[in-house]
């Protein structure tokens, strides 16, 4: 693990990246992924370097101005075909293995433990994701919504510092279907925003032996079906209401209760690549409908006049409804 610099001072910056990617550790990687086979005019050190710190922000770059540019850095003179012929689908898995270890290494700097109230699950997981421009001949390859040629790196990344997975997929894709659930997830919560909310998804993560924590769409209205918190007083009964209905009469402090929910069945496919299997959400047409419980809980923010709605398959002597809001804090 490389520590990061308390501040951005360029020399700080750079001694940092050259400790992350050290040359060793970027020809074995080169090696390791047969993007070399042995040594060759073409140097994968002065490579990485050339394309990773040779485009500013909007900047567009030729392969000749690259070209030159690794002549200028390596001190020698080398022929177009020769430098062009390293462009490679050995090239992509490289900059891959290049990228995941730099998101862990970032990841593991951070690194923290989880709270006493978490000790009975093993990480806390966020899932986020960046789109970044591509030029517009890789539209075909990489459609996007707001330019031509777009890439969306998602990653799932857990609060202790392990980058539970990384992908790439064209800008236009759907967040849900860039999440991978599988085996992996197993006592692990799994946090989203609402971007990836979708019911049949958190079946499946409860599936796998997951947990996970999302804010209530504002649409969704599930059926109360039992209350676990009592209250004093003459509460309302919320057994078998809607959401809806009962919300706006609402005075407690904190809403903890059971919901059935209602979504399409088998809306995912399992995907496997090398070591590994995973689902992702693919919708179809004609799936059947099946209902599911899980936990809402709501907490009531006094400057906002209104409570904020959390939906969880994580039962309240595991995370109290209040920690459990804490989640998103």
């Amino acid at each position: 693990m490389v520590p990061l610099p308390g501040n951005l001072d360029p020399r700080e910056v750079e001694k940092t990246l050259n400790k992350m990617f050290s040359p060793d550790w970027l020809r074995e990687a080169a090696k390791r992924v047969k993007y070399i086979q042995r040594e060759r005019k073409v140097d994968p050190v002065i490579l990485f370097w050339i394309l990773v710190l040779g485009f500013g922000v909007g900047v567009q770059r030729t392969i000749a101005s690259l070209r030159r540019a690794y002549e200028t850095a390596s001190a020698e003179s080398i022929v177009a075909s020769a430098f062009y012929d390293r462009f490679t689908e050995g090239l992509v898995k490289f900059l891959k293995e290049c990228l995941a270890h730099g998101i862990a290494d970032l990841a593991s700097c951070g690194s923290l433990t989880l709270s006493e109230k978490l000790q009975g699950f093993k990480d806390l997981v966020v899932n986020d994701g960046t789109i970044i421009k591509l030029h517009d001949t890789l539209a075909e390859r990489f459609p996007g919504t707001r330019h031509k040629a777009e890439l969306k790196i998602s990653l799932a990344i857990g609060l202790t510092g392990n980058t539970k997975s990384i992908g790439i997929f064209a800008g236009k894709t759907n967040d849900l279907q860039t999440i991978r659930i599988g085996p992996w997830v197993r006592d692990h919560i799994l946090l989203f925003d609402l971007g990836y909310f979708k019911y049949e998804m958190f079946s499946r993560i409860r599936k796998n032996g997951g947990h996970f924590v999302s804010r209530l769409k504002s649409g969704a209205n599930p059926k109360i079906v039992s209350v676990l918190r009592s209250y004093r007083g003459n509460a309302i009964d919320l057994t078998g209401k809607k959401l809806k209905d009962v919300l706006p009469r609402l005075k407690r402090e904190v809403i903890d209760c059971l919901v059935e929910v209602e979504f399409k069945a088998s809306a995912s496919r399992t995907k496997k690549t090398e070591g590994d299997s995973f689902e992702v959400y693919r919708p179809r047409s004609g799936a059947s409908k099946t209902r599911e419980t899980f936990r809402l809980v709501g907490t009531f923010d006094e400057e906002a006049q209104e409570y904020h709605l959390y939906i969880t398959d994580i039962m309240p002597e595991q995370l109290s409804a209040e920690d459990t809001a804490l989640l998103y804090r």
